[in-house]
């Protein structure tokens, strides 16, 4: 498969009277959708920096080769009965993004926090909201 240039990001948080063993449960059940053919990469986890993680406690993500395979995972039936029995029931709250890493080819001149989504997507965000405060209190 070819590098991955799609991430289907999920930021979520668990109902209150979920127990420890339903969410390692679903965490397996969810890494376990890693052998769909779409897929490049899984991973699920519970967040250790809760001072910036707002409302969520967990987060995952699935990494895939465009978008035509997003859309071949999102309608394949494993995908689909994992979300219906293991995350339907236990997730209170639930964002989902969906982002395209840019052209495929040679990365190796950008810096290694910029070629992440995710570290990329933090770190304009921090910016973003630094300039609207300083703007802000500028008057």
């Amino acid at each position: 498969m070819s590098s991955p240039a799609v991430e289907h990001v999920i930021l979520l948080r668990f109902k209150e009277d979920v127990d420890e063993a339903t969410k390692a449960e679903v965490v397996k059940q969810v890494r376990s959708l890693d052998t769909r053919p779409s897929v490049a990469r899984i991973r699920m986890g519970e967040t250790f920096t809760t001072d910036r993680a707002g409302e969520y406690t967990h987060a995952l993500t699935v990494a895939l080769p465009s978008r035509e395979a997003l859309a071949e995972y999102s309608n394949d039936e494993e995908h689909l009965r994992v979300k219906r029995d293991y995350l339907a029931p236990n997730v209170e709250k639930l964002v989902c993004l969906d982002i395209e890493d840019g052209k495929a080819g040679d990365k190796s001149d950008v810096p290694t926090w910029i070629r992440c989504p995710f570290t990329r997507t933090v770190a304009f965000s921090t910016v973003a909201l630094a300039g609207f405060v300083l703007g802000r209190y500028r008057r």
